[in-house]
């Protein structure tokens, strides 16, 4: 991959009246070799009607994680052929999608006219493959400024994100085991607490409520929302960051994550 350093965003907007959830590479815009990468791999796959929520999105970790498996997968082929040039992937409509730029496409196509709509893959998944010299075909992340989460709260969870992963390794963890982490919220008031619940409740997320007290005064409520799978740091950050979203909605506050491990 030609992009080895990592400079991406979460971004949030709206496409044809549907939310847009996902990651961005920051540095598209201003890639300087765009000419050496004149190939397009726009991947698509499509989620079924019971996997989503209301707003289109994946209504499980589990799902949105079978997407992001079929991205490492197709990303891991697609290294082995010739260069790519990550831009973004997001959920949008009921699909996930993935896009990649190419130095070279002939090995490639080849490889993924072969395994495509096969029954025994992860996930079926459709793909178009174009020259693209301009980058003409991925404007619309662009045409109307992606919300990019550069917020300094959000910035400091993801630091901490990355220490605690390295923490978690010297313990045992790998990107192949499963386990769970606990995003730890705080409500001021019941109606926050309420809110933030109703919403995981929607998304099917488990969580544990408890009040808060020093001495008689009733403080506030901690949620925890539990999520078990298998875990890699970049799919941290992306929980972390969907989490950010949620107690910004409620107006409560992220207060970081934890584990069982």
């Amino acid at each position: 991959m030609k992009n080895t350093k990592e400079n991406y965003a979460v971004f949030e907007k709206e496409v044809h009246g549907k939310p847009l959830v996902g990651q961005i590479n920051l540095d598209t815009e201003n890639f300087a070799d765009k000419s050496s990468f004149p190939y397009c791999l726009d991947i698509t796959v499509l989620l079924k009607e019971d996997e989503l929520n209301d707003h289109g999105l994946p209504s499980l970790p589990a799902i949105s994680q079978t997407c992001y498996d079929v991205e490492d997968f197709l990303m891991n082929k697609a290294d082995k052929f010739c260069d790519t040039y990550f831009v973004a992937h997001f959920f949008n409509d009921s699909k996930f999608r993935l896009f990649l730029y190419l130095n070279d496409q002939k090995e490639l196509s080849l490889y993924l006219q072969s395994i495509a709509y096969q029954p025994k893959q992860i996930r079926n998944f459709s793909y178009n493959l174009i020259e693209d010299k301009d980058w003409g075909h991925i404007n619309f992340l662009f045409r109307k400024k992606p919300v990019i989460n550069n917020n300094t709260e959000l910035e400091s969870h993801f630091k901490r994100n990355a220490e605690l992963w390295e923490r978690w390794k010297h313990r045992g963890i790998t990107e192949d085991k499963e386990f769970t982490v606990l995003f730890h919220f705080y409500a001021a008031k019941k109606s926050q607490m309420e809110a933030l619940c109703k919403t995981l409740q929607v998304e099917n997320i488990k969580f544990n409520t408890e009040q808060t007290r020093t001495f008689v005064f009733l403080k506030g409520w901690k949620v925890d929302a539990k999520l078990t799978q298998i875990w890699a740091l970049t799919e941290l950050q992306d929980k972390m960051a969907y989490m950010f979203m949620l107690s910004t909605q409620t107006d409560t506050s992220l207060e970081g994550c934890g584990a069982y491990l």
